[in-house]
C-alpha cells in the first residue's frame, strides 16, 4: 500500500481512538461487564483450541450459572470452569504485583487446571431441559 493510501486509515484510527477516549475513565459497572465477558471468551477460545466442543454461549451456561450442557461430556465442562479459576488465579497474582515465576506459580496453576482430571468422559445430563446444575461439584467466585 502506497504512503497516501495508508494516511488517511491512520488518521480514522486516531480519530477512533479519541472518540473511544473521551468515554474514560469507564464507569465500575461498564468495566466489571467487560471483564466478566472478555474472560468467559478468553476461557471458550482456550479451551477451543485444545478440542473442547463447548460454543461460546454454552461455556457462558456452565460459568455463570452453573449449568451443564446435554450431549456435553463432562470433562469439558470442568475444563472451562478450571481455565476460569487458573485465570482467577493469576489474576489475583498481578493484583497484588506479585513476582510471576514459573517454580512460584506453575504447581498452584496446574492445579487449579487439572483439579478435577478424574471427571468421567461421558455425557453427563438428567434434565428434560438439557441442564443440569452442578452447585455441589462447581466451586465458584461470586
Amino acid at each position: 500500500m502506497a504512503f497516501e493510501t495508508i494516511m488517511p486509515l491512520i488518521e480514522r484510527i486516531n480519530l477512533k481512538k479519541e472518540q473511544l477516549d473521551s468515554f474514560r475513565p469507564l464507569p465500575t459497572y461498564a468495566l466489571r461487564s467487560l471483564q466478566k465477558s472478555l474472560r468467559t471468551e478468553f476461557s471458550h477460545h482456550s479451551t477451543a483450541i485444545e478440542g473442547n466442543t463447548l460454543t461460546l454461549s454454552e461455556t457462558r451456561l456452565v460459568l455463570e450459572d452453573g449449568l451443564t450442557v446435554k450431549g456435553k461430556l463432562l470433562k469439558e465442562h470442568f475444563e472451562v470452569h478450571n481455565h476460569e479459576e487458573a485465570l482467577a488465579y493469576v489474576e489475583s497474582l498481578a493484583k497484588k504485583n506479585a513476582a510471576f515465576h514459573a517454580e512460584f506459580a506453575s504447581f498452584p496453576l496446574c492445579e487449579r487446571l487439572i483439579s478435577y482430571s478424574g471427571a468421567t468422559n461421558q455425557p453427563h445430563h438428567t434434565q428434560e431441559d438439557g441442564h443440569d446444575q452442578l452447585k455441589n461439584h462447581l466451586h465458584t467466585h461470586g
